[in-house]
């Protein structure tokens, strides 16, 4: 046989037998799960619903919703460093997936390696809301009565090393003044106890306390954001009454698990950028007070990165710690 054919049948024969290259399969290739981070009904809850929808419509598969609540997000995190790395498992989560590794001294996975930031859905700004009851209407009045009593007025949060728990100690520091932090399992009983007398303040994203500032149950002070919450742009951010350090928001990313095609990353981020373009989402965030950059994969993942170390560095500072 002449030596070039016979060269070309085992070349093709060998590229039968093992292909070089594997493509990666189309995606979705099936129903796609978003775990949330927390239980049914809340607004975390909600942007997983129409986030899932949009992207039902546009992948032409099913997306739906599966609640992992419970121990900061923890729960929900470890079950999507346990799943496939096909993209068809993702998991919406809080701000609090960078601070729970300061928080807790042992997490069943590791935050930096195991899962793969893939897009930040929004990011809203976090307010102080005085109860109906507590004396105080403006800022000044606030600094004034804290203290004058030190250690006599509480603020509550939805549980030790949340956003709002941050936020309290990082106000308390600022203004050097001294109050009664009361842990809750989620912000309703929070604003349930407020509304009856036993609170006197929280620190909460504008459209979880919204309806209750519309009708004067409780009453915003300040925003800790760079600029004005477009929900409410009379209220004056911290920075406008001196306290330039205090800046803390809230934001809801999407993730996957680490190893995940950077294709299907790609996709999804596209996907996710596609629905905060959308008349529907765009509505809804003015809605919540709040708005969404869309970013690429490396700038979600950079922001990520830079956020796990501010959180530890400033839970250290505030000496902040797990119950």
């Amino acid at each position: 046989m002449n030596p070039s054919k016979r060269m070309l049948m085992l070349v093709a024969a060998g590229a039968l037998a093992f292909p070089a290259f594997a493509a990666t399969p189309a995606y979705p290739a099936k129903a796609v799960t978003i775990l949330v981070a927390s239980a049914p009904g809340g607004p975390l809850d909600d942007a997983a619903r129409r986030l899932g929808q949009h992207l039902t419509s546009i992948w032409n598969v099913p997306v739906v919703v599966d609640h992992r609540p419970g121990a900061g997000g923890t729960i929900a995190a470890a079950a999507l460093a346990r799943a496939p790395a096909d993209g068809h498992t993702l998991l919406i989560a809080t701000r609090a997936i960078v601070v729970n590794p300061a928080l807790y001294e042992k997490l069943p996975f590791d935050t930096a390696t195991d899962i793969l930031p893939v897009a930040k859905v929004n990011e809203q700004p976090t307010l102080l809301a005085v109860a109906r009851h507590f004396p105080a209407r403006t800022y000044g009045e606030v600094i004034a009565l804290l203290n004058k009593d030190p250690g006599k007025y509480s603020f509550g949060s939805a549980g030790n090393g949340g956003i709002p728990h941050i936020a309290g100690e990082m106000f308390m520091r600022a203004s050097g003044t001294r109050m009664i932090h009361v842990p809750y399992k989620g912000l309703a009983p929070v604003l349930t106890d407020m509304q009856a007398g036993r609170i006197d303040m929280t620190f909460a994203s504008p459209q979880t306390v919204s309806a209750l500032l519309a009708d004067g149950r409780l009453k915003a002070i300040a925003v800790a954001s760079p600029t004005r919450s477009p929900l409410s742009p009379d209220l004056p951010t911290f920075a406008e009454l001196g306290l330039k350090d205090m800046n803390i928001s809230s934001w809801y990313g999407l993730f996957a698990p680490a190893k995940t095609a950077p294709e299907t990353v790609q996709k999804i981020n596209a996907g996710v950028a596609d629905f905060q373009k959308s008349a529907a989402a765009q509505k809804w965030l003015q809605e919540q007070g709040a708005q969404a950059i869309p970013q690429s994969v490396q700038q979600f993942t950079a922001e990520f990165n830079r956020d796990l170390l501010a959180m530890s560095d400033l839970l250290k500072r505030l000496g902040v710690k797990a119950e």
